[in-house]
């Protein structure tokens, strides 16, 4: 295979039983751009399932010119680290359809939550500086895995497909009251008329800043911390969050407007 990738520049292996070691030779491929593996799966020598997350570091060669990796299907239950330095100019990057990469049934996490989350990406995957697309639709994630809110360059994202009841994303700021009237915050009013306090930020599905306490049947529920809002925050225009299971569905309107059930991938509104 070596000798014919000098030019290559878009390889699809498309449910594929690739044995361990076959991809080294793309390390001779000076000009790839694009690898897809959908559906594929990671086999010893001796025909034995081995799994891509339990796959030796060296199955991933050093290509430096790959920008869009494909794993969707690949019965991913984490993505390796390795792949972070063996692709370190990613700008895509699409797992989705992996139901384990969330903590689903047998994968890595087990049970939900933040955790289960944690566990299907790497911590390094800021590490990608040029990662602009991310796609983790059908992923069984309960909440946005911690590793991705510390990606600050996405300008699009998938979320569709999965469990999430919140996103750590804040609203715009709410516009100022016109003059002489009484501004109202999101737990009642403020108590002062024109020129008091600008609302709280509210947060998207799930959660919003009130004075009372949280779960209190006459307060909102607290907001998160802002060390956990997304890094990507200001630079997200590609959203998908369809077919999730939101407690409160995002209504508010500007650049992040909520989507309707089943829409696609598609620009929202700066």
């Amino acid at each position: 295979m070596a000798s014919s990738t000098s030019s290559l520049q878009d390889l699809a292996l498309h449910r594929c039983c690739l044995v361990s070691g076959c991809l080294t030779s793309l390390a001779a491929a000076p000009h790839l751009r694009t690898l897809s593996l959908d559906g594929s799966s990671l086999t010893t020598e001796a025909g034995g399932r081995l799994g891509w997350d339990a796959a030796a570091a060296d199955t991933w060669p050093h290509v430096p010119s790959l920008q869009r990796l494909s794993m969707a299907g690949c019965s991913l239950r984490s993505l390796p680290p390795a792949v972070i330095d063996a692709f370190p100019n990613l700008t895509s990057l699409d797992c989705s359809g992996n139901p384990e990469l969330g903590g689903g049934p047998g994968g890595a996490a087990g049970g939900g939550g933040g955790g289960a989350a944690a566990a299907g990406l790497p911590a390094e995957l800021h590490c990608l500086t040029a990662l602009a697309e991310v796609a983790l639709a059908g992923c069984g994630l309960t909440a946005v895995p911690p590793p991705l809110l510390r990606v600050s360059g996405l300008t699009a994202l998938d979320l569709s497909s999965n469990s999430l009841s919140v996103l750590p994303l804040p609203l715009p700021p709410s516009p100022s009251p016109p003059a002489g009237s009484c501004a109202v915050a999101a737990g009642g009013p403020t108590g002062g008329c024109a020129g008091a306090s600008p609302q709280p930020a509210r947060w998207l599905a799930g959660a919003a800043v009130g004075d009372g306490p949280a779960g209190d049947a006459g307060g909102a529920v607290a907001a998160p911390p802002a060390a956990v809002v997304a890094a990507f925050a200001g630079s997200l225009v590609r959203l998908n969050i369809a077919l999730n299971r939101f407690t409160a569905f995002p209504q508010v309107g500007g650049r992040w407007a909520g989507r309707g059930r089943g829409a696609p991938l598609e620009d929202l509104a700066p």
